[in-house]
């Protein structure tokens, strides 16, 4: 029974000389037990067998424990009597990882419950956000409105060419949804809010617990992205309705936040749609423009041309040449029928042939004079003749009436564009007004608590799998 004591004491003496965390290591007590086999076989004996219930498995620890048994057998059995520093310590207590080696030496000085790793890793990080949530947490409050944007239908009352003009009756809602969304977080609505009201100072009040208000050395980028996500915008994609949330640290604070942004991005829709409405009657005015011009410049070429040949229509002086030689050639076959029949009666020196010989000689003057005009070859119009005169003519007065259509077809589209400049082709409709909370919306206790027991639950769960993981390598 002294020599157990005497054996105890020297183990007790040898762990003092170790720290807490050498104590914990097979490895370590192994080499321990090795460099004492000579000199003190007992206490390698029991420092192999410290390393053995840490490492239970480890192929040399066994195989000099159970050498160290045969040599101790024959006089030194009082050595298996001694028990290990820690009567409560059983393998599966220590059988951890080196992790758990040096948790165990930074909790080595907590109380018992305190070592616990389910308490350190799961209870305790839980609690302190459960206390955080209840007692410190600043509450937030969350208004809410509901808009649309719509576009009055004119359709019915404009001719198709004016409805392609103006875009009418082209679907624009998931554009215009967007459109003020992007608006809404942009940081020109955050710079207008800024003069409207206090919305740095209320974000940023010392009032506010530390995690949840805009800290001052934030950047103008981290100042819109909490902007942002304090502003939800959610787009219906079935009936296009715009849902704004605007969270505040106070109810009336986050109303009068809503109601603001629901007013500017109002605005912001009328101001776009005239602006559109004004651009696209300076496009109509200045096609109407170049229009009237090509009308302008035809007129005075037809003029031009009808003044210098002095014509007043082509194709009826061409139509009354054409009857006047047909006429004239119609005479001219009836006095030489006529002539033909004298002759047969009277000789050729006769007054009625002579006579009748002279005037169908006349008429086929004439005839030539007038054929002579229909071709061209007339003094008075050296250049053209009656055809050409009429094609150029046609060419003129078609390149008029083309020119007066569009003309008139112009001036209908600016009228109309004038009229749509002054109106309103898009506007925002409140479905909903922004709401007074009565109670805080955030933060979510319940959910924020379950959801960070889970979260600590797995990750704990990860570290047990990795922590076995590497002590069945070991």
């Amino acid at each position: 029974m002294k020599k157990i004591k005497e054996l105890e004491a020297r183990l007790a003496q040898f762990k003092n000389s170790i720290s807490p965390l050498d104590w914990e290591s097979a490895s370590l007590l192994r080499d321990e037990a090795i460099e004492r086999e000579n000199d003190d076989l007992e206490l390698a004996y029991l420092i192999m067998k410290r390393a053995n219930v840490l490492r239970p498995h480890g192929p040399f620890i066994v195989k000099k424990l159970h050498q160290y048994k045969l040599e101790l057998q024959t006089d030194q059995a009082y050595v298996f009597e001694v028990s290990l520093a820690d009567p409560k310590e059983s393998a599966a207590d220590v059988d951890e990882t080196t992790l758990n080696y040096r948790f165990k030496a930074l909790t080595g000085k907590l109380p018992t419950w305190a070592q616990n790793q389910f308490f350190a890793f799961v209870v305790l990080p839980w609690f302190i956000f459960c206390i955080y949530l209840v007692v410190f947490a600043s509450p937030r409050y969350e208004s809410q409105s509901k808009l649309i944007v719509r576009q009055p239908d004119n359709m019915a009352t404009m001719d198709a060419s004016m409805a392609i003009l103006s875009g009418l009756g082209v679907s624009t809602a998931s554009t215009d949804t967007q459109l003020v969304e992007s608006y809404i977080h942009s940081m020109d609505m955050l710079e207008y809010l800024a003069q409207e009201l206090d919305l740095k100072g209320h974000y940023s009040n010392s009032e506010i617990d530390f995690f949840s208000r805009l800290s001052g050395w934030n950047t103008r980028e981290d100042y819109l992205q909490f902007y942002i996500d304090k502003v939800d915008i959610e787009i219906d994609e079935i009936s296009s309705v715009i849902t704004v949330r605007t969270q505040a640290f106070s109810e009336d604070f986050a109303k009068q936040l809503n109601s603001i942004i629901v007013k500017r991005a109002e605005w912001f829709i009328n101001n776009i749609s005239h602006q559109i409405a004004k651009e696209q009657l300076a496009f109509v005015q200045g096609e109407h423009q170049v229009v009237a011009d090509r009308m302008e410049q035809a007129k005075a070429t037809l003029l031009a041309f009808q003044s210098q040949y002095n014509l007043l229509d082509p194709e009826m002086e061409g139509a009354a040449y054409q009857e006047i030689a047909y006429t004239m050639e119609s005479q001219i076959s009836a006095k030489k029928a006529e002539l033909y029949s004298l002759q047969e009666i009277m000789s050729e020196n006769s007054p009625q042939v002579v006579s009748l010989k002279r005037v169908i000689a006349a008429l086929e003057t004439q005839l030539k004079q007038e054929n002579k005009r229909l071709s061209g070859q007339d003094s008075q119009s050296p250049t053209l003749n009656v055809g050409e005169k009429l094609a150029r003519y046609s060419d003129y007065k078609i390149e008029l009436e083309l020119t007066m259509q569009a003309y008139a077809s112009s001036l209908i589209s600016l009228e109309k564009a004038r009229i749509e400049a002054y109106r309103q082709l898009l506007f925002l409709v409140v479905v909903e007004t922004p709401t007074l909370p009565e109670d805080n919306k955030y933060p979510k206790i319940i959910y924020n608590l379950t959801l960070f027991a889970v979260i600590l639950l797995m990750l704990f769960g990860v570290y047990r799998i990795v922590a076995a993981t590497i002590n069945e390598l070991n």
